[in-house]
């Protein structure tokens, strides 16, 4: 056992080092976080600057900031080196009285394509501030608004509302409406519930580059099934339908329209449904020339992507440029550039790894401009003056993302920030400077300004690092575990402070272990990682592992769960608890593993199938049978139930209740419209079925991330007492003479 110590003594020693001393030579006194720092009315993590926008011809980027409740907008010349407030909650000037009391909330802005304007989301309607007189003008009343979006020459803003699609205009403030058939199950200019949250599919409309068209999803879901979510505030309680189809039934059906600003006229473009009959339009757009649609057509069982373009005026034959397929599932991104000289930047996975490819105009074939075992996360930013594409990737290893660049011939991949981390980059757009939100898993994020060649220019945003000086946050001990058949499993410990070589400790598993996440990585993750310090605070080894079907490991890695989710994931976890026993300061009859959605499903899996490893276990809005969830994400990673039925029933936690061991804390909202609370209802019927105990929080009105003060922090002073009062921290047993040897 001695050699597993010598690889952790300096880690231990620092570990035992004095708490260190003040700026005047006293001792520092280091605070113990609370649940109620980290999950009260005023978190100690603070408020971080939002929705970066820059102006279109890059000289400035502006951005929110909530302060002692006040939402302002604010904003940084490339020359000022400094922020400048332009807006507060009630902008002081330029409004009149009455507008003034019902501008309220600033939820987003936009900057006008000729960089002269800001238009303004609010919880009361759309705002235009002018950006060189401060002068403010109503567009619209009432908040109701979603997914605005300038016109390309600046005269004309169009959104949605009442899922109908409407324009209106700036000059004179004229608003039309152009759909007239929205509401109910129909939706004009958006997409439905299913194909936002698994598609991204974020908006549902696109200007023409000539400022006289828009091209739209219509969206009709009469097909669709719908579900019951309870409310249970106010006078008498009322329930809300949702559209909510679920794997193997009808989806909505899609349609794209083109719809002529000018007189509302409307032309139905038919791209047609691909080879299997059946498929998902995924995105849609316009060539620079505005000449042809452009789409990505998903097949159903998402194996097949197609990248088309179709005739925007009459009649024309839907082309396509090119195509992804895998016997899995493909993979969707942003990252189509449309290049002035014709072609355009792609990326794909087709070698293993998510990389960049440059297509030329017509024929001829793509150039790969990365390559190697790492990948390519998205483009950052395109400067074709110098011949530059920049993009944000994981090349020296996964713990980091870092911001690159490389020639669009492939040639000077280079990067460009050096500091260990996290970062997250929004870039101007012409690709010449850059903002950068970096951080690590113990430092809240700073944000800062730099030139395209990472020069720094400015600093926007400290962030809450000072603040939190005093809780003594500290890095976690990254390591990794060795799978049965030679695969390293990425893996995290934070210890507990002060901690010694003669107790055993218990340890709680944090998981999240599904597709298109990843938890082992050097970067802050706010309130989680506050709350994994603060277990380590009070005594607990804290863990967690990214297993097979994590993200940014390549292809193979991740669609090793293809048709089966949670059991290579639970084996992959499993070899964690293995490699924690093996450690001589955990005591292997106190583990127990905590996780939230997909993690909730893991925790239960973890606590089912494989009884007697975990002595406690809490699942927080878990999906209990891949049956009661969506269509497109369910079916994606499992298939459709009558062509996959064993998969469906071995994963399934409902189908494993009789196999409860230890002490369960299960948790959910009952208005959740992502995991229906229909999913915890089948978990407790199938525990009281087979006589099992269980711990139960029901969340009145919550939805999947219960994000409301009251409600989160109860859901983590429930989960902190749950783990101390079954794991018994405070209980730390010395370790056996034998252990220590």
């Amino acid at each position: 056992m001695r050699t597993r110590w010598t690889s952790l003594l300096p880690l231990i020693i620092a570990l035992l080092l004095p708490a260190g001393l003040t700026a005047d030579g006293q001792a520092q006194v280091w605070e113990r976080l609370t649940v109620e720092a980290i999950f009260g009315g005023e978190p100690v993590s603070g408020t971080d600057p939002s929705d970066f926008q820059w102006s279109p011809d890059g000289t400035t980027v502006s951005f929110l900031l909530d302060a002692g409740g006040e939402t302002s907008l604010l904003a940084m010349n490339l020359g000022s080196g400094k922020p400048d407030k332009l807006a507060a909650t009630i902008p002081p000037t330029g409004i009149s009285g009455t507008d003034q009391d019902l501008l309220t909330g600033i939820t987003a802005h936009h900057w006008s394509p000729d960089s002269k304007r800001l238009l303004v989301e609010t919880g009361s309607g759309l705002f235009l501030l002018d950006s060189g007189s401060d002068r403010w003008q109503r567009l619209t009343s009432g908040g109701e608004e979603s997914d605005p979006q300038f016109s390309p020459d600046s005269s004309r803003v169009g959104f949605v509302r009442g899922q109908n699609l409407h324009v209106v205009e700036l000059a004179g403030g004229e608003e039309r409406q152009l759909t007239s058939d929205g509401g109910g199950p129909v939706i004009n200019g958006a997409a439905d519930w299913v194909h936002v949250e698994e598609l991204d599919l974020d908006s549902g409309f696109s200007w023409s580059p000539d400022s006289r068209r828009i091209v739209f999803y219509r969206f009709d879901q009469a097909g669709v099934r719908q579900w019951p979510l309870m409310n249970y505030s106010g006078a008498d309680p009322s329930v809300t339908m949702q559209y909510y189809p679920r794997p193997g039934e009808p989806n909505a059906r899609v349609k794209v329209g083109v719809v002529d600003v000018s007189d509302g006229d409307t032309r139905w473009i038919d791209p047609g449904r691909g080879a299997d009959g059946e498929s998902y339009l995924a995105r849609l757009g316009w060539l620079p020339d505005g000449s042809r649609l452009v789409l990505q057509r998903l097949s159903r069982d998402q194996r097949r992507l197609e990248l088309l373009t179709v005739a925007a005026i009459g009649e024309g034959e839907t082309e396509a440029l090119l195509e992804e397929t895998n016997p899995s599932w493909v993979n969707l991104a942003d990252d189509l550039r449309f290049l002035r000289g014709g072609g355009f930047i792609w990326s794909s996975e087709r070698d293993g790894w998510r990389h960049l490819y440059r297509y030329p105009g017509r024929g001829g074939q793509p150039v790969q401009l990365t390559s190697g075992a790492w990948q390519v996360d998205e483009i950052a930013g395109l400067d074709e003056d110098t011949g530059q594409i920049y993009f944000t990737a994981s090349k020296e290893t996964p713990l980091e993302r870092h911001l690159y660049r490389v020639g669009l011939d492939g040639s000077g991949l280079t990067r460009i920030t050096r500091a260990p981390g996290w970062h997250t980059i929004t870039m101007s757009p012409h690709g010449r400077s850059f903002v950068d939100e970096h951080s690590a898993f113990h430092r809240p994020p700073r944000f800062t300004l730099h030139r395209s060649d990472g020069t720094l220019l400015g600093i926007i945003h400290e962030g809450a690092g000072a603040d939190l000086r005093r809780y003594r946050l500290r890095q976690p001990n990254f390591v990794e575990v060795i799978a049965g058949d030679g695969t390293r499993l990425p893996a995290a410990l934070l210890l507990p402070p002060g901690m010694t070589r003669s107790r055993k400790y218990p340890v709680v598993v944090y998981t999240y272990g599904g597709p298109h996440a990843q938890v082992v990585r050097d970067g802050w993750r706010s309130t989680t990682s506050l709350w994994l310090q603060l277990l380590a605070q009070r005594g607990f080894v804290v863990f967690w592992l990214d297993n097979r079907g994590s993200a940014r490991r390549g292809a193979a890695w991740e669609r090793a769960v293809d048709r089966h989710l949670g059991e290579q994931e639970l084996e992959d976890q499993l070899c964690g608890v293995r490699y924690l026993k093996s450690l001589p300061y955990v005591d292997p009859q106190r583990i127990g593993i905590y996780g939230w959605s997909y993690g909730g499903t893991m925790a239960l899996n973890a606590m089912l199938r494989s009884p007697g490893v975990f002595a406690a276990g809490a699942a927080v809005a878990p999906v209990t049978d891949w049956r009661e969830y969506d269509t497109i994400y369910t079916e994606r990673y499992m298939g459709l139930p009558v062509e996959n039925e064993r998969g469906y029933k071995v994963t399934a936690p409902v189908n494993h209740a009789k196999n409860l061991e230890g002490r369960l804390l299960l948790a959910h909202g009952t208005a959740d419209d992502n995991v229906h609370f229909r999913n915890t209802a089948k978990m407790v019927e199938a525990f009281n079925k087979a006589g099992k105990r269980y711990d139960l929080i029901i969340c009145p009105d919550k939805d999947h991330s219960m994000r409301e003060e009251h409600a989160h922090l109860h859901i983590f002073q429930r989960l902190t007492r749950f783990f101390e009062e079954t794991l018994e921290p405070h209980r730390t047993p010395p370790v056996l003479e034998e252990d220590a040897e």
